[in-house]
């Protein structure tokens, strides 16, 4: 009667074992790719309220995208024609600027505009919205100092006059949201 042969174990190196147990090692303790569910934040849009009150720039915004220039080109020109409404001729003696999508003109009764929350008369940090569209809803915004990480949400803004306070002095990009989509503007801000 013949014998069957067993199939002989196979010998690894020591340099085989060692390079399997870290395998494992590895296997074992690495986390794999992360899945963590978004939690989607609510549109701007939908917490605007009707107040009229100075824009509160003490809350931290997630950083949007860095702006790395600032595209700030204040305008004596005169006044766009659908911007003129409560305007008197000659449209050309109010410094305005004109959004990205040239859409929204921001007029600047307190200009210059200066950081900080100004006092309650002669520093005020005026400034007139006005939209080609007036369907365009409600208006909150989110703003950037450019060229750095520093974001503030501002909040609801109407549309028409308000308050515009941001912390520090230089160019800050503000992104508007509106109801038909963002647009934004860059505003610079001196001293307080």
């Amino acid at each position: 009667m013949a014998h069957a042969r067993r199939p002989r174990p196979t010998r690894l190196s020591v340099v085989g074992v060692a390079l399997l147990a870290l395998g494992l090692t590895a296997a074992c303790t690495s986390a794999g790719p992360k899945h963590t569910a978004a939690i989607p934040a609510p549109h701007p849009a939908a917490a605007a309220t009707t107040s009229t009150t100075p824009t509160n720039p003490s809350t931290t915004a997630p950083a949007p995208p860095k702006e790395a220039k600032c595209s700030y080109r204040p305008s004596t020109a005169a006044l766009p024609t659908w911007a003129r409404a409560g305007f008197s001729p000659p449209y050309n003696e109010w410094k305005h600027v004109t959004s990205k999508s040239g859409n929204m003109v921001g007029v600047l009764f307190g200009d210059p505009l200066r950081a900080g929350t100004p006092g309650p008369t002669e520093d005020q940090n005026k400034i007139l919205w006005v939209a080609r569209d007036p369907t365009v809803g409600p208006m909150t915004i989110d703003a950037q100092l450019v060229g750095s990480d520093e974001g503030v949400q501002l909040g609801h803004v109407p549309i028409g006059p308000s308050y515009v306070d941001v912390p520090h002095a230089g160019c800050w990009h503000l992104t508007l949201h509106l109801a038909t989509g963002d647009d934004s503007i860059d505003i610079v801000y001196g001293k307080g």
